[in-house]
């Protein structure tokens, strides 16, 4: 059941409210010691009229969107476990944080538990959010609507991306895809292996080669602008199975790449949220999915593939397989779409969560514009980027003596070597930008705002960036 969101100038009798304090307030009957607005501290306060939740954001000059949305899930959190799936949130003058504050309350309830015994779930659930203001404005309630529709698409990419790779393979997220077509109007297309091999898609199918299960190429198109509006093109990775092929992965920790599909199910989330926003742009999404297996018909080290294109790419370890499917993708999109700016993600290298921890996205581009944009994204939306290098010297990395590219670039700067061979793939009058999101796409541990778990990392970072266009 999904949360509504509603609006009313008072709170009826033992209604459950939420208030949002700052540093230094101090609740009327209770020490500092026990509360003073600190960020995330609570107080639950028993009245005769009904419970008051009190919980801080911290100093009133530091107070940001991602404080507010902290602020809300630990609020969300603790109420649920008393039992509480009705909040009455009193706004006063903090108009301006209502999208985070949403944002908050609904991903912090969200769990996958689909496969759990019924005794072993979560027992209650957020049934509604109440803001009690006496400004119910326009503006307001769009803001409201904004964060809903933003937080649910991002539940939304989390669920399918916690699902198993017997449950979600090539084929089933190119059902999910057209289900989510057929739903907002979306114009839908998909490519099985004889597609792929009839139009050139050979580094899909090479990826795919080792598996039971037969890759996918999808596309999806919202066109919300006007007619002659070049649309913005999001590529995605989605490998719902990464066990390395024959470059096999250690064992310890490989259930874990189930998560590594999350660039391209990113793509499908975002698309989601843009057609339910109805913003006036037109965007393209383009899916690249294959399950990477080891068997008798995997493809190779040492192998020379083919990309859609034509150009080359050869084969050093089969575990750099996601920059090649991307290959493929990257390149179908700048000559199909021509696209006014690209922006690819794509869960594709160990050495970003290396370089940056797993809290931060590397983001590759070469445009001011785009760098300036994702990063005033990131403040707003609380998903955190930092921008890593490209350069000639990650681009001599990666050259062949055999093709026109090697799939790897040898031990040091490896998530720059591997957004350089991207770059190969990007025509160049086409601004451009690669998001590395091996860190934040998933947690391996419960935070304040997400249970461990896929995160839909990205969904909500481009939203933002889509809304200021």
């Amino acid at each position: 059941m999904l949360a509504k969101v509603s609006f009313k100038k008072t709170v009826p009798k033992n209604g459950t409210q939420l208030f949002f304090q700052t540093e230094g307030y101090l609740v009327q009957g209770f020490p500092q010691s026990e509360f003073s607005g600190k960020c995330n501290q609570t107080l639950l306060v028993h009245q005769e009229e009904g419970k008051v939740l009190h919980v801080g954001v911290g100093y009133t000059s530091k107070v940001s969107n991602q404080k507010y949305r902290l602020a809300s899930a630990t609020a969300t959190k603790q109420l649920l476990e008393i039992g509480i799936e009705k909040i009455y949130v009193n706004l006063f003058e903090q108009f301006e944080f209502i999208e985070a504050i949403i944002e908050g309350a609904i991903l912090r309830d969200y769990s996958f538990e689909l496969y759990k015994d019924a005794k072993d779930r979560h027992q209650y659930h957020l049934k509604q959010i109440v803001f009690i203001t006496d400004k119910i404005t326009k503006s307001v309630r769009n803001k409201a609507k904004q964060g809903l529709i933003q937080a649910q698409a991002t539940n939304y990419t989390r669920h399918i991306g916690n699902l198993p790779g017997n449950v979600l393979y090539p084929e089933t997220l190119s059902q999910e895809a057209k289900k989510i077509a057929t739903q907002l109007g979306l114009k839908y297309k998909a490519w099985n292996r004889k597609a792929l091999a009839k139009d050139g898609f050979e580094g899909i199918i090479s990826v795919g080669k080792g598996s039971s299960q037969e890759p996918r190429f999808i596309t999806l198109e919202y066109s919300g602008g006007d007619k002659d509006q070049k649309p913005i093109a999001l590529v995605g990775k989605a490998i719902t199975f990464d066990s390395g092929g024959l470059s096999l992965k250690p064992g310890q920790a490989m259930d874990e790449m189930k998560f590594d599909k999350m660039g391209g199910v990113c793509v499908l989330g975002i698309l989601k949220a843009v057609a339910e926003l109805k913003l006036r742009l037109n965007i393209v999404g383009c899916i690249a999915a294959a399950e990477n297996m080891p068997s008798s018909t995997a493809y190779r080290p040492g192998d020379i593939i083919s990309t859609y294109n034509n150009q080359t790419v050869e084969v050093l370890n089969t575990d750099a397989e996601g920059r090649i499917v991307l290959a493929d993708a990257l390149a179908y999109a700048c000559q199909h779409y021509k696209p006014a700016e690209l922006f690819d993600f794509a869960t594709l290298t160990g050495a970003c969560l290396v370089a940056l921890g797993d809290q931060r996205a590397g983001i590759f581009s070469t445009e001011k514009d785009l760098l300036s944009g994702i990063q005033n994204a990131s403040k707003s939306s609380g998903e955190k980027v930092w921008p890593l290098p490209l350069g000639d010297e990650f681009d001599e990395s990666i050259k062949s003596d055999i093709a026109l590219v090697q799939n790897t670039g040898g031990r040091y700067g490896g998530a720059s070597t591997a957004a350089s061979f991207l770059k190969q793939w990007v025509s160049p009058e086409i601004p451009w930008m690669h998001l590395d999101i091996a860190g934040p796409a998933w947690n391996t541990k419960n935070n304040i705002l997400m249970e461990k778990g896929a995160t839909g990392f990205a969904v909500r970072l481009i939203i933002e960036y889509l809304k200021q266009k």
